[in-house]
C-alpha cells in the first residue's frame, strides 16, 4: 500500500490499514446494532406500559367483582335473617345436610326434636346428628336422596319426655 504526504510517497508493507469502505461498513453496522437496541428499548418500554395498564385493568376488575360478593353477601345475610323467624315458627322439623352429610342449617324443631340446643346441630355429621342404628335404618333413603331421588317415608320419631312424633 502506497500513502502519499508531501514528503514524498510511503511505503507501508505488512501493515494492515483500515480504509475508508472498512470505517462505512463498521459504522454502518454499529448504526445498525444502535438502532436495534433502540428498537429492542421501546418494545420493553412499550410492553412495561401494557403491563402496567393490564395490571391496572386487573385491579380494578378484582375490586369491581369484590364488591359484587359483597353486595350478594349482604343480601344473601338480609333473606337468611328474614326466613330465620319463619322457618323456626313451624313446627316441621326442616334441616339440610350438604353432599358429605354435614348439617347447614337445622330448624328450631329440629334442635327440639333431637335434644339439641340451638346452633349446635350445624356443622355436625348426620351419623352423629341420628346416632348410628337411625343412619343406618335410613341409610336407603339418604342414598337415593344424595342420587337426586325424591325420598318419601314415614317414621315415629321419640321425643324426649316419652311423646312421639310422627315425621
Amino acid at each position: 500500500c502506497r500513502i502519499g504526504t508531501r514528503a514524498g510517497p510511503k511505503s507501508f508493507e505488512g501493515l494492515n490499514l483500515i480504509t475508508p469502505v472498512a470505517v462505512l461498513a463498521i459504522g454502518g453496522l454499529a448504526s445498525l446494532l444502535l438502532a436495534a437496541l433502540a428498537y429492542a428499548f421501546l418494545l420493553s418500554v412499550q410492553r412495561a406500559r401494557q403491563v402496567r395498564h393490564h395490571q391496572a385493568r386487573l385491579l380494578q376488575v378484582n375490586a369491581e367483582l369484590e364488591q359484587q360478593v359483597s353486595e350478594r353477601t349482604a343480601a344473601l345475610e338480609a333473606a337468611r335473617r328474614d326466613l330465620e323467624p319463619l322457618m323456626n315458627a313451624l313446627p316441621s322439623m326442616i334441616a339440610y345436610w350438604d353432599r358429605d352429610l354435614i348439617n347447614r342449617y337445622a330448624n328450631r324443631a329440629y334442635h327440639e326434636s333431637f335434644g339439641r340446643a340451638p346452633g349446635t346441630v350445624p356443622g355436625r355429621t348426620m351419623r352423629e346428628v341420628l346416632g348410628e342404628d337411625s343412619f343406618v335404618r335410613y341409610q336407603a333413603h339418604i342414598d337415593g336422596a344424595l342420587r337426586g331421588e325424591p325420598q318419601s317415608f314415614q317414621r315415629d320419631f321419640p321425643l324426649r319426655g316419652g311423646a312421639i312424633r310422627h315425621s
